[in-house]
């Protein structure tokens, strides 16, 4: 059985979406406890590395890291989301994981779908974020909601201004602030590409 899942406003094209009226803590599939173990060689000794297990199935996420990993938890991202966006329209469109768990997903609309160049595009600010040395925390602005590993692929090779990026180690109190010039950023961006495809058509 996968530990994957996906949970959405909307079945995605997999047919596999948990969906519910309004992502929250308690629905989005990703919140469970995760801690660091060490490590042992098959006859007892010690190694310097650490494998980060989640504790609902006792099973491994991601690669083993080195002691001075720090472990940023899907739930402390999720935090990070509705405390930075609070105050600002928005709307969690698309939540879930890929790769056994190793790489996790956050798919933002702040705003209704723009009109550009005549057609309707949704705009989505997406949250990317890896355990065990994949990635550190990547927000892109974007017009794919990810879904599964083809759009986090997508989403990781949009193009923006702006690219928030939050190392696993080190200090991490700064996320909340960068957090909001991604958004701001996200504006930016959706504004130009509105101007440029009314150009266009």
């Amino acid at each position: 059985k996968s530990r994957d899942s996906q949970t959405g406003i909307e079945v995605a094209w997999h047919k596999k979406t948990k969906v519910v009226a309004k992502i929250d803590k308690s629905n989005c599939g990703i919140v469970y406890q995760m801690g660091k173990q060490p490590l042992y060689l098959a006859d007892g000794t010690a190694t310097d590395h650490y494998a980060i297990v989640s504790a609902d199935d006792g099973l491994p996420i991601g690669n083993p890291v080195k002691k001075n990993y720090k472990l940023i938890s899907n739930e402390q991202m999720f935090d990070l989301v509705e405390s930075s966006m609070a105050g600002t329209s928005h709307q969690i469109v698309s939540v879930g994981s890929i790769g056994d768990r190793e790489k996790v997903f956050c798919s933002v609309k702040l705003s209704e779908n723009i009109i550009a160049g005549n057609r309707e595009t949704q705009n989505v600010l997406n949250l990317l974020w890896g355990h065990g040395g994949v990635f550190g925390v990547t927000a892109r602005s974007s017009f794919t909601v990810v879904v599964c590993a083809n759009t986090f692929a997508m989403a990781m090779r949009e193009k923006a201004e702006f690219k928030l990026s939050v190392r696993h180690s080190g200090k991490t109190n700064l996320a909340i602030e960068n957090m909001q010039k991604a958004i701001e950023a996200h504006y930016g961006v959706t504004a130009e590409f509105q101007q440029a495809m009314d150009s266009f058509a």
